[in-house]
């Protein structure tokens, strides 16, 4: 079905249209390319993984859903929406407000539009071209529209019945990625002959992640030497403990009363419980009359 031809009264208007649809572009890139980082952060340090490894699987989903409804949004085909194919379709109807002359007359005090070509205009086969790239036909958009309709967007009945057995319509990772490309190309084309600037789909501190996994391993580095320093502290006052009851039993019989109460104070010193012999039967965690 044709897509009727968005209806803009100025430049003002198609400059607005330009920058809701960059929104879902450069969202989708944005939050595609932080699940990415991610995944690879956590195959790179897996002690972190293991730490709290549902928190980082509901953070990555999290991403890749917003990246994909983004990306949906961006390849929709509803009549009324705006999205690339209906923003296409409305700039073959409004070429005359693209290249170095309209810019120069709508902004003539920007000298970045000095840098626009002669000539920087959408050529109508590019153009007709790129709208087929953004339909249905397309079987990447197909694919995206698809899983957006039975996965994303809404959840199928027929296949939700099948439960386990349901077979859900799949979105590979190389078709997110070509319309990934795709929608940026297709952007920064006509921004640029619009308005001589392309759209970044790279933030600002977009490495920030593997700083971030760089500082929680270092601190659990330095907790498990806390931890590994407190058991050889608690391995040495066991060896020291077996050395003085040692002495005693060398120098007392096992019966004898007075080794006996000698075994029991320096058990207690220690916080050891003991049998007859001295050996440990326990670690006395509180004694009555303690604070808690």
């Amino acid at each position: 079905m044709a897509l009727k031809t968005i209806s803009i009264a100025d430049d003002v208007e198609f400059n607005s249209l330009v920058q809701a649809l960059a929104r879902d572009v450069v969202d989708a890139h944005i939050y595609w390319g932080q699940h990415n980082a991610l995944q690879a952060q956590l195959e790179k340090w897996p002690e972190i993984q293991a730490e709290v490894w549902p928190f980082w699987y509901y953070t990555q989903q999290a991403h890749q859903r917003t990246a994909l409804a983004s990306l949906a949004r961006a390849f929709d085909q509803e009549q009324s929406s705006l999205h690339l194919r209906s923003w296409l379709v409305s700039i073959r109807d409004h070429t005359h407000i693209f290249g170095k002359d309209a810019a120069k007359l709508r902004r003539p005090d920007d000298p970045f539009m000095q840098w626009l070509p002669e000539g920087a205009v959408p050529d109508p086969v590019q153009l007709e071209r790129d709208i087929d790239l953004c339909s249905r036909q397309d079987s990447d958009v197909a694919a995206l529209i698809v899983y957006r309709s039975s996965v994303l967007a809404q959840r199928g009945a027929k296949l939700s019945k099948q439960g386990a057995a349901a077979k859900l319509p799949e979105l590979l990772y190389e078709q997110i990625e070509r319309l990934l490309a795709r929608a940026r190309d297709i952007l920064n084309r006509y921004n640029y002959m619009f308005d001589a600037s392309f759209f970044s789909m790279t933030p600002l501190g977009h490495d920030a992640v593997e700083r971030v996994f760089e500082s929680m391993q270092r601190d659990l580095d330095q907790h498990k030497a806390k931890v590994a320093e407190q058991a050889g502290a608690v391995e040495a006052r066991r060896l020291n403990f077996e050395h003085q009851m040692q002495r005693i039993n060398d120098t007392a019989p096992g019966g004898d009363a007075e080794a006996r109460e000698e075994r029991q104070a320096l058990a207690e010193h220690f916080g050891y419980t003991i049998d007859d012999l001295g050996d440990i039967t326990g670690v006395v965690l509180w004694r009555q009359g303690q604070p808690d």
